[in-house]
């Protein structure tokens, strides 16, 4: 009987065990997004990524004021603001608690495990443009809110993305189209395509993006059938595509609606006839040309990026200079494929922007020199985590094979060691291999007396302890 009662009192006294607090007020939510693992579903016929590593992530932050549910305003991507919905609900019998921050452009399901009753294990569901992304391999804790504030801060890639945004009076003019109000069905679908696409607009530095989801449908398209003058005079002097069409082939021009539709056209004239007129600038060396279009090209695709410290190019001046001559054949009536570029190239894409939009020079170098950044900031970054692969590897087995020798135990540490290679000791430590002196036979070793540069390479084992 006092077994029986015992058992009774234990299962009824089950939140006695419950980890985490119950009552979020005034509470700050921190999870730690570093070296999270990431993985995507399946989005616009693509195959679903398999988990992978993510580095250079800051934290998801939530505050909690008094209440577990509360509405503020959060910035995404640079200076862009959303307003979003936030809630805390926790599930005490079973160690957990969810929260949500929802917005009309993304949802974000966050799910915590507490260990304790301050930290845990985190795992996040984040849906945004038909896509969604999980994340795990997170902790977060649990700590008073000193100064009492409702916020959210959204993670984001510090390394992968660009920190300026692209903005010149846009923001401005995202605000006036978000806080206006529209009557007809079309106008409202117009603003809310804008409001998604205008930070992506400032983001990527490019006026003619579109989402895929839109169909071919660019900023400039919906600016025209909003009728929104600002906005199609701002867009047309930031290089936006004139002769851009959808996926069912409805132009910039065909889109023209409402009471500004005389301004709108006559914007469009002036600047196709800016475009066309006679190119009157420095006359072009057309051999030059395809030699600048061959180094950009071959600058492109990472080839000359073969460092080992992973190391960017900074040959901006013949970047730029290069970029110059290409403006200049093209205005003065030399094809990107005159200049035997692939039209699948970035410098080629860049190019038909100078065709069929109003682009200065200096406007059409800087986005080449931009562009070419980012593709040296990417190069860099599969080069590091190819390299990290590789460090990873238990043993140097494609060299081994390649020598016709069978694979065995050694690490890539001791082999290197042994060598007496200190810098190749320091490279491998530096990107996570494997740190066992583990020989041919798979026994854990010490360093022989005799090892060349031994003082050295031990410190370098050390380094990263």
């Amino acid at each position: 009987m006092k077994i029986s009662l015992i058992i009774v009192a234990l299962l009824g006294t089950a939140e006695l065990w419950a980890l985490g607090p119950t009552d979020i007020a005034n509470k700050t939510v921190r999870i730690n997004m570093e070296n999270v693992l990431a993985a995507r579903t399946d989005m616009y016929q693509e195959a679903a990524q398999p988990w992978f590593l993510l580095t250079g992530i800051t934290d998801f932050v939530v505050d909690f004021p008094a209440n577990a549910e509360y509405t503020t305003t959060t910035t995404r991507i640079g200076r862009i603001t959303n307003e979003v919905q936030v809630s805390y609900a926790p599930a005490p019998a079973i160690n957990k608690a969810y929260i949500n921050v929802n917005c009309n452009e993304f949802r974000i399901l966050a799910i915590l495990t507490y260990t304790s009753n301050t930290e845990g294990t985190a795992t996040i569901a984040w849906h945004e443009a038909g896509d969604t992304r999980h994340f795990r391999n997170m902790t977060f804790t649990v700590q008073s809110d000193a100064d009492k504030t409702a916020g959210v801060e959204l993670p984001e890639e510090i390394i992968a993305r660009d920190p300026e945004m692209w903005d010149d009076g846009l923001q401005a003019i995202l605000s006036e189209i978000e806080s206006a109000s529209y009557r007809s069905d079309a106008e409202k679908l117009y603003r809310k395509r804008l409001v998604s696409l205008l930070p992506m607009v400032m983001m990527v530095h490019d006026s003619s993006f579109t989402n895929p989801d839109y169909k071919g449908n660019t900023a400039l398209h919906y600016a025209c059938g909003l009728s929104h003058v600002k906005l199609v005079q701002w867009l047309v002097e930031h290089g936006a595509d004139l002769e851009a069409r959808t996926d069912k082939g409805a132009s910039i021009d065909a889109c023209i609606s409402g009471k500004n539709s005389k301004k709108i056209k006559a914007i469009l004239e002036e600047a196709r006839k800016w475009r066309d007129r006679p190119y009157s600038g420095p006359e072009v060396d057309i051999q030059a040309a395809r030699e600048a279009a061959a180094w950009l090209e071959l600058e492109f695709s990472g080839i000359n990026q073969e460092s080992p410290d992973y190391t960017i190019p900074t040959d901006e001046q013949k970047a730029r200079t290069c970029a110059q001559l290409l403006y200049r054949s093209v205005k003065s009536g030399t094809g990107p494929l005159a200049l035997g570029m692939s039209m699948t190239d970035t410098p080629a894409i860049l190019l038909s922007r100078v065709q069929n939009a109003k682009m200065s020079e200096e406007m059409f170098v800087e986005n080449m020199l931009r562009e070419l950044k980012q593709c040296y900031i990417y190069c860099q970054h599969v080069r590091r985590r190819d390299g990290l692969v590789l460090a990873k590897l238990p043993h140097m087995i494609l060299a081994r094979e390649e020598e016709g020798m069978l694979p065995d135990a050694a690490t890539a540490v001791y082999r290197a060691a042994r060598e007496g290679n200190v810098e190749l000791v320091r490279w491998l430590t530096g990107y996570g291999a494997d740190r066992r002196l583990m020989n041919e036979q798979g026994e854990i070793v010490t360093l022989p007396p005799d090892t060349p540069n031994l003082a050295e390479i031990q410190e370098a084992l050390k380094m990263h302890d």
